[in-house]
């Protein structure tokens, strides 16, 4: 058996993880990972060619490395198919968690949380708009990063809360030779693709944080500096609806009104602004300046 910290859960797991952080065996587990020969059936709608079904209580998902099901945001259970554990990994703390967050009553966001004087700072985006190599300046800068590519959002205390997610930020082959790094392959996401999982254990925030203020990041023109503009209302909750992590999966859990309360909560909770990114790497500073400073003007505020 093996014991994490995930999401400021206690995870006992029959599945090693070396991507998390060590726990305590000595607590009560709120989450456990089990291996199984095969995963029961779900009753409820399925997807994507009859690989997932699921309900309120109950996902499946069936893919050649595993059959996986999550049961009441307290168990998972995995069927390995073969060998290829780290694609089992993969999906296993990206899609499968993404089905936990919600059975949880969480917001599961396609964003990076970036902690600022104890605020968390989300910035969301589609996949290659640049969240992870925002967040990679940032902890260079000295500062923590909560969740990358991930950020599980709860209401359980009133305000929106960025809960810790998984400690490592994954970056194309191109962004860690901007940044002058290593490209080790053990550190490899998959196999067939030039994308690393580097480890930020010392860097990351280990409690859940206040959300602040979130920025969507998008392309802009070349050459143009930076610009933040807020978004209100319609625009700003439509924009976040976007941005959710897995967003068909409320549609087939029953979930779609708690899930649209929590995304119209959150854009009430903290401001959210559009975040236009121009392009050529060279530009990259003058887009972290920016962010910078609208952050700690955020952070400073009553």
């Amino acid at each position: 058996m093996y014991f994490y910290e995930l999401f400021g859960l206690h995870l006992v797991s029959e599945i090693e993880l070396p991507e998390l952080i060590a726990g305590d065996a000595s607590k009560p587990p709120d989450l456990s990972i089990r291996c199984v020969a095969t995963a029961r059936p779900v009753e409820g709608p399925t997807y994507a060619d009859d690989t997932l079904a699921c309900n309120a209580r109950a996902f499946r998902l069936a893919r050649p490395e595993a059959d996986y099901l999550v049961e009441d945001g307290e168990r998972i259970l995995v069927a390995p198919m073969g060998e290829d554990l780290r694609t089992l990994r993969v999906y296993l703390l990206g899609s499968i968690m993404g089905a936990l967050c919600y059975q949880r009553g969480w917001l599961p966001m396609h964003a990076n949380a970036i902690e600022l004087n104890g605020r968390a700072f989300l910035v969301c985006g589609d996949s290659g708009a640049g969240k992870s190599t925002l967040a990679a300046h940032f902890i260079r800068r000295g500062l923590r990063v909560a969740g990358d590519d991930v950020s599980a959002i709860d209401f359980a205390g009133g305000g929106p809360l960025a809960r810790p997610g998984v400690p490592r930020v994954k970056l194309w082959a191109d962004a860690l030779d901007r940044l002058g790094l290593p490209k080790p392959p053990e550190a490899r996401v998959l196999p067939e693709a030039e994308k690393y999982a580097l480890p930020i254990f010392d860097q990351q925030a280990r409690t859940p944080l206040p959300v602040r203020g979130i920025f969507i990041l998008r392309d802009g023109k070349g050459g143009e500096a930076p610009r933040i503009s807020p978004l209100y209302g319609a625009e700003a909750v439509d924009a976040l609806m976007a941005n959710t992590y897995r967003a068909s999966y409320p549609g087939g859990m029953g979930l779609q009104g708690a899930h649209f309360a929590r995304l119209a909560a959150l854009a009430a909770a903290a401001p959210v602004f559009d975040l236009r990114r121009p392009w050529g790497s060279e530009l990259l500073e003058p887009l972290v300046e920016t962010l910078s400073a609208k952050m700690a003007t955020l952070a400073s505020a009553p």
